[in-house]
């Protein structure tokens, strides 16, 4: 009898392993070099400083995502097709000198995106497309060429008046300060 107690107290911790494992399969799971606190929201995920090169696979309820200091210089533009919950994203002080045009397309919930202090020279047309919660973008920091490539990302923000932005050219000029008129020769 207490033989077959065994083998049953076996089969259940088997069992609750391999429903443990399962579950963090469907949800996605913690990056061994990242810590992740999972809450009543999803995942807050903090890779702060981990000498990372690239963006790593995510749990996909990830609503927080702490990239700051890291050596990071690509965004996937299938980003936030994997991670639909993501609602702030800090990826400051990283390498990154460009933003693919449809990057952020799919971030419907995202709320702050914090650039600041990477090397992004100058932003495309739609490079923020569909980010109707967006609150904050911060972009300080990055040596943004005001030249006519910045009139698609000028407009943007001009229509956006509420949202809360630092993005400056690369002579210290606010992006949103830059005058309409100087601006429609590009256009």
């Amino acid at each position: 009898m207490r033989f077959n107690m065994n083998i049953m107290s076996m089969d259940i911790i088997l069992i609750f392993v391999l429903a443990v494992i399962c579950a963090g399969l469907v949800k996605g799971t913690c990056p061994s070099t990242c810590s992740c606190v999972d809450d009543s929201s999803g995942s807050n995920v903090n890779c702060y400083s981990k000498y990372l090169g690239r963006i790593p696979t995510l749990p996909k309820d990830t609503y927080y995502l702490d990239l700051r200091h890291n050596h990071i210089a690509d965004i996937n533009i299938q980003f936030c097709k994997e991670m639909p919950q993501l609602q702030h994203l800090y990826i400051s002080y990283n390498l990154i000198t460009e933003i693919p045009e449809i990057t952020f397309a799919d971030c419907e919930q995202l709320y702050r995106i914090y650039l600041y202090n990477n090397k992004i020279r100058s932003l495309v047309s739609y490079t923020f497309i569909n980010l109707t919660n967006l609150y904050e973008l911060e972009l300080s920091g990055n040596p943004l060429n005001c030249d006519c490539s910045i009139f698609p990302f000028w407009s943007w923000l001009i229509e956006r008046a509420s949202l809360g932005t630092t993005a400056k050219c690369s002579n210290g000029t606010l992006v949103t300060s830059l005058q309409s008129v100087v601006l429609d020769i590009c256009h």
